[in-house]
């Protein structure tokens, strides 16, 4: 018997900051589907931050990008050759029909996807990345389910404008999927407003691999006159709030706690950041570390005591859906201090997280000041934490909760 086959469907692949999905593909292929995945731009293992796991798996050798024939002679030798397959033909004409226009570009995409059209289940992953597998789906031809899980930007409307253009844009999306999915109730309110179907949304947080981050001491424990280290992970960009992790680190140095403060992501902010740092006079108490691997953030954690999830809302209105990063964090034995923000609070719980108002550096520093001042209280969530993120956080439960109801 041939294995299940799961296509997947994303806009580039891999992507540094995209581990989800490496680990959503390679958690399928761990349960034995037939996995392929088609993306728009094809990268290398550099682009990832999980390059060991691509390889172990051979994932780069089941990616495929389709590109539209551009040259004339390419055009006619692919087109003559879809023609001749006579279910491509008949879907070419049923699609040209109910787009009511001759567009001979579905033509060359038909002939694309007719080895994927009946997979198990099309996954995409990023509503905006479904192109026409929705139109293809709705015209009969990809026989397959359709699961899309949104992320977070393809649902966020800055203005009542955009909202009015998503709508449209996923109209078809809503009609025709099996599934739509979620990371939390903050997204699935996000989605709803652009939703065109009363369906309810599966809420599926992502998953993280718990062997992986697994502590090698555990549970953590605070001792007395210990530089007390703290981590951040993200890209250095405005919703990410880094900038007041900063604030709040300055807070607790001029207050003689020993802290030091490690940063790891890369983005736009970096001078700005650096700046910052040289003029409050912290270069001895923070590291803006770069891009980290997989593996390097895994022992950054090890090492460190406390995760800030610092988070906030952008200029636009932007914020964090989940944020799987506070997950790995807290699977490693970390207490979280954050911000009350976006999904933020549907990944952590009273017992592993404080979580203060949103840009409130001085609450932030509180809190971190309680838990250093409470070894008792800081060790019991630490084993809090790890407990937290094996109940919620499971990947063998996400893809349970993603393909169980679609896969007969």
């Amino acid at each position: 018997m041939k294995p299940t086959k799961i296509v997947f469907k994303t806009h580039a692949f891999p992507n540094f900051s995209e581990t989800f999905v490496v680990l959503n593909i390679v958690g399928a292929i761990q349960q034995g589907y037939d996995v392929a995945i088609i993306t728009n731009h094809k990268k290398d293992t550099f682009s990832s931050s999980q390059a060991e796991l691509l390889k172990q798996y051979n994932v780069l050798d089941k990616v495929v990008s389709f590109k539209q024939p551009r040259k004339r002679k390419s055009r006619l030798f692919k087109g003559l050759k879809a023609l001749l397959n006579p279910i491509v033909f008949y879907y070419f004409i049923k699609c040209c029909i109910y787009k009511k226009t001759l567009y001979l570009d579905y033509l060359y995409e038909l002939q694309f996807y007719f080895a994927y059209r009946n997979c198990a289940v099309f996954h995409v992953h990023f509503a905006h990345t479904t192109g026409n597998i929705a139109l293809f789906k709705q015209i009969g031809f990809i026989k397959s389910k359709l699961l899309v899980t949104f992320h977070g930007y393809d649902a966020f409307a800055e203005t009542k404008e955009v909202e009015d253009k998503l709508k449209l844009q996923y109209a078809l999306l809503f009609k025709t999927a099996d599934k739509i999915s979620v990371n939390t109730v903050f997204l699935r309110d996000m989605v709803s407003k652009i939703s065109t179907n009363a369906y309810p949304l599966s809420i599926i947080p992502n998953g993280i691999d718990l062997l992986f981050f697994k502590p090698e001491k555990f549970p953590k424990q605070l001792k007395n006159d210990e530089v007390v280290k703290l981590i951040s992970v993200g890209r250095l960009i405005e919703f990410k709030g880094h900038e007041y992790g900063i604030r709040a680190i300055k807070l607790l140095v001029d207050k003689g706690f020993k802290v030091h403060y490690t940063i790891i992501g890369m983005g736009a902010l970096e001078e700005h950041l650096r700046t910052l740092i040289e003029e409050l006079n912290l270069g001895s108490h923070i590291t803006l570390f770069g891009l980290g691997t997989q593996l390097e953030i895994k022992r950054a954690f090890e090492l460190s005591h406390v995760f800030l999830m610092t988070s906030v809302a952008d200029a636009t209105g932007r914020e964090e859906t989940q944020g799987v990063v506070s997950a790995e964090a807290q699977a490693m034995g970390l207490p979280v201090v954050g911000f009350n923000s976006g999904g933020v609070p549907y990944t952590v719980s009273p017992k592993t997280a404080i979580l203060v108002a949103q840009k409130d550096v001085e609450a932030m520093a509180k809190s971190i000041a309680e838990l250093i001042l409470q070894p008792y209280l800081y060790t019991q969530m630490s084993e809090s934490a790890r407990e937290w993120t094996i109940k919620h956080f499971d990947i063998s439960n996400m893809l349970n909760l993603y393909y169980s109801d679609l896969i007969n």
